[in-house]
């Protein structure tokens, strides 16, 4: 009922019917909005989480490079000197 413990006449059953069912279509409709929030608030945390991997993982590839340009920088230094 739209109102507990008042009575209504015969004539108000069709209009508390539709009152009823627009309520559980809002209701649904709420659902449906924050089972998509939920959704995209996750989609984004994850596009976050790959984008952090990938950019210590490039990052942790460019220092390695670096290092390893820096020993054979080093190495050549050293046979040139020898020489």
């Amino acid at each position: 009922m739209a109102f507990p413990g008042v009575s209504y006449g015969p004539s108000a059953a069709p209009y508390i019917r539709i009152a009823e069912l627009r309520a559980q279509r809002e209701a649904a409709t709420e659902q449906r909005y924050d089972s998509r929030a939920r959704r995209l608030a996750n989609d984004r945390a994850r596009a976050r989480r790959v984008i952090d991997h990938v950019s210590l993982s490039v990052q942790q590839k460019v220092d390695q490079e670096a290092a390893e340009n820096g020993s054979l920088k080093d190495e050549m230094q050293r046979v040139l000197r020898h020489q």
